[in-house]
């Protein structure tokens, strides 16, 4: 929904279906971006922003989070030339006896 023109990517989430937009003018070939976000679950919507963001052909897309849950194998997610890196790999189980 937002003004100006757009892009925009439709995505699968656990419960249904949502939709993020960014500006057709947000990123240059030149850019080098990073999607940071504090979980890696399921990678849902921080799959998706990387996908959109490859549209515009920028010279690097990375995702950076603190804490991944590797028991939801959530890289195989996203676009293969995207770096990922996270501060912590746990399973979702871990530390909950």
């Amino acid at each position: 929904k937002l003004p100006y023109e757009k892009v925009s990517i439709e995505y699968k989430k656990e419960y249904g279906f949502d939709r993020i937009e960014m500006h057709k003018d947000s990123i240059c070939e030149d850019d080098v971006v990073l999607v940071h976000d504090d979980l890696l679950a399921t990678g849902g919507t921080s799959s998706a922003a990387c996908a959109m963001i490859e549209q515009f052909h920028p010279k690097k897309v990375m995702a950076n989070f603190i804490i991944e849950l590797t028991n939801f194998k959530s890289r195989e997610r996203f676009p293969k030339d995207v770096d990922i890196y996270s501060l912590v790999e746990m399973d979702e189980m871990e530390g909950c006896d």
